[in-house]
């Protein structure tokens, strides 16, 4: 029975919110500090977007989470997601920007604890029963402004203009190597005059093969 409502309250809180207790204090490890005015605006495990569409601050605030470590990974989780969205169309789907462009979008976080009221939960009966009596709650404030979606997008260009200079050079290198292995075939073929024909050839196309395979490996 225990489980079924460890289970229960689980469900309930995770899904609808769990109070804050009114009775208890802030954790004794230290004074939290006061919510942000931004905070309370955002929903959890979603982005409010604050100004006009055109771009400017946004709020990412994650889910209710066991660790402080783990609600911020939730917000930022969140803030990625904003990002694709924001830079969308202009930058492919599956393109991911440099964490430390990403770290410098943002303008001021807050994780905030929740106290559990075990009694708004009816656990009030069972007080052995495991439950957490204090989740997380973390939010990032970021600037998604023109600006700054500007930069992402120079160094998505650079990045595609790395990779296709690196495809042009990797394509001339195969035909350079394929030009170098095909001399040497005519050669190798005239000094044995004709007697080793079919396996220079078949060597040859292994050197060719062995050849793309590395410079395909080099620019993976």
């Amino acid at each position: 029975m225990n489980r079924i409502a460890l289970s229960i309250a689980l469900a309930v809180g995770l899904a609808v919110g769990v109070p804050p207790a009114s009775a208890e204090g802030p954790p004794a490890s230290g004074t939290v500090p006061a919510a942000p005015p931004w905070f309370d605006d955002a929903p959890e495990g979603g982005i409010t977007p604050i100004g006009d569409g055109g771009g400017g601050p946004v709020v990412a605030r994650g889910r209710r989470s066991l660790t402080e470590e783990r609600a911020l990974a939730d917000a930022r989780l969140q803030l990625d997601r904003a990002v694709s969205g924001w830079l969308d169309p202009d930058v492919p789907e599956g393109w991911e920007p440099p964490a430390d462009l990403v770290d410098a979008l943002v303008l001021g976080r807050h994780v905030e604890p929740i106290l559990v009221d075990r009694t708004a939960l009816g656990l009030s009966a069972d007080p052995d029963l495991p439950f957490p009596d204090l989740f997380y709650v973390a939010a990032l404030r970021a600037d998604l402004s023109p600006q700054r979606r500007e930069g992402f997008l120079d160094v998505h260009r650079r990045e595609v203009g790395a990779r296709r200079s690196a495809m042009l050079g990797g394509a001339g290198g195969f035909v350079l190597a394929c030009l170098a292995i095909l001399a040497l075939y005519i050669r190798a073929d005239e000094a044995t005059k004709g007697y080793y024909t079919n396996r220079l050839r078949l060597a040859a196309v292994a050197s060719a093969g062995a050849a793309g395979a590395a410079i395909s490996q080099f620019l993976a």
